[in-house]
């Protein structure tokens, strides 16, 4: 992806399922889907809401019909941040 002159850690974190692809620049709080087609791979941005500084994309998954996408800097709140 063209991200200018900022380095985002693209390939940080990789999961391949058949012909779909999940890769994570957590450094630019990014993730991209790319599938492939006929030997064409075209890729999607799956930036999420309020993801500046979590590292939204530093690990990333595919299961099934489902994509998981980690953000460890992301805090829910102090609900969800027992065992800390």
């Amino acid at each position: 992806p063209n991200t200018g002159s900022s380095p985002i850690e693209f390939g940080w974190s990789v999961s391949l399922s058949g012909n779909i692809a999940v890769i994570g620049a957590p450094a630019g709080d990014r993730a991209y889907l790319f599938t492939q087609q006929g030997g064409n791979w075209t890729g999607t941005d799956l930036n999420a809401i309020d993801t500046v500084g979590s590292t939204y994309g530093r690990s990333v998954s595919i299961h099934g019909d489902y994509i998981l996408i980690g953000a460890s800097g992301f805090d829910f709140g102090p609900i969800f941040d027992r065992g800390r």
